[in-house]
């Protein structure tokens, strides 16, 4: 293999290495189908400072994400706890999620529930939605939800509620809970994305002066 074969390797590696991240399940929120939200720009998966965690087939128990993005993950733990909801005397699942990533001075959540049956953000709300908490964080954060898609109360069959929240600043980890209420309730998927604005890693950000480099002396040199 000659020198130029080499670069061409080096650089798709590299270029692989951080470009989009595999991902089974495909939140609307990654579709261009939020519409209005030029503030919140949509980020490529793998962006410094991004995780993104997938369950499917949500049972009682707890679940580790299906698929997942999360490089803070192994510092704090990223977990989902289902219960059943009869020792409380209702029909359903309640749901805690715990999902880890780095504090910075603002952080975008994007979060997609698959669902039958009806969300409450807590067990005796009056409207549907998710609640979520940040975790420890130096001073008091503020969480603002910029976006809400939520089903009708009386829509029946598979339903999709999305939502997106920013916090500032943002602590080290989120937590996110609601309660499935319903005979027939079931969830297919949860979606959680976050973007901490964080400074790329000095080591991307060589990766990729590195392969632009390489790009370059292979363009001039053939």
């Amino acid at each position: 293999m000659n020198t130029k074969w080499v670069g061409i390797v080096l650089l798709g590696v590299m270029v692989s290495t951080l470009s989009l991240a595999a991902r089974t399940v495909n939140p609307s929120y990654l579709n261009g189908n939020v519409v209005g939200l030029e503030e919140y720009p949509q980020w490529n998966l793998g962006t410094p400072g991004s995780t993104w965690q997938d369950w499917t087939d949500v049972s009682e128990g707890f679940l580790e994400p299906d698929e997942a993005n999360n490089p803070y993950a192994k510092e704090n733990g990223l977990m989902a706890y289902v219960n059943d909801l009869n020792d409380w005397g209702f029909s359903g699942l309640g749901v805690n999620i715990s999902v880890p990533n780095i504090p910075s001075s603002r952080k975008t959540i994007w979060f997609e529930v698959v669902y039958e049956g009806e969300i409450l953000p807590d067990i005796e709300a009056s409207s549907e939605g998710v609640s979520v908490s940040p975790g420890m964080v130096q001073s008091t954060p503020t969480v603002t939800r910029f976006y809400a898609d939520i089903p009708e109360p009386e829509a029946t069959g598979l339903k999709v509620m999305t939502l997106g929240w920013t916090i500032t600043p943002s602590p080290f980890d989120e937590w996110f809970t609601f309660y499935l209420l319903g005979d027939n309730s079931a969830i297919q998927s949860i979606s959680i994305d976050t973007l901490s604005a964080v400074v790329p890693a000095p080591g991307a950000v060589v990766l990729a002066g590195f392969g632009v480099g390489i790009l370059g002396y292979f363009r001039r040199k053939y």
